[in-house]
């Protein structure tokens, strides 16, 4: 059933397919800093699917609020970079998904 198959997708908790058959694990990082630098590296190389897969992760695992590990942090830039890169790439499909 479709309830079996959301229950299966693990693709809201991060750990799904970056790209063409890899994993998330293909990325290896220790800390949020290290996976928001990944995370930046891949966009910037066209991986978007990767960068999208990390951003999830990361997303997943950052206690809350946020801001608290990002102050003063190197990759406080490079996450704002990612966020809104991907937020425009969401955005940006629906509306391809709305006009169809």
């Amino acid at each position: 059933s479709e309830v079996e198959a959301l229950h299966r997708d693990d693709f809201l908790l991060g750990k799904s397919f970056a790209r063409d058959g890899a994993r998330l694990s293909d990325f290896h990082w220790t800390t949020i800093e290290e996976a928001i630098l990944l995370a930046d590296t891949a966009l910037r190389d066209g991986d978007c699917a990767g960068a999208e897969a990390l951003w999830r992760h990361i997303a997943s695992v950052v206690p809350s609020p946020p801001e608290a590990v990002m102050a003063g942090a190197r990759a406080a830039g490079p996450a704002q970079r990612v966020a809104i890169a991907l937020c425009g790439r969401a955005l940006d499909e629906l509306e391809a998904a709305i006009d169809c």
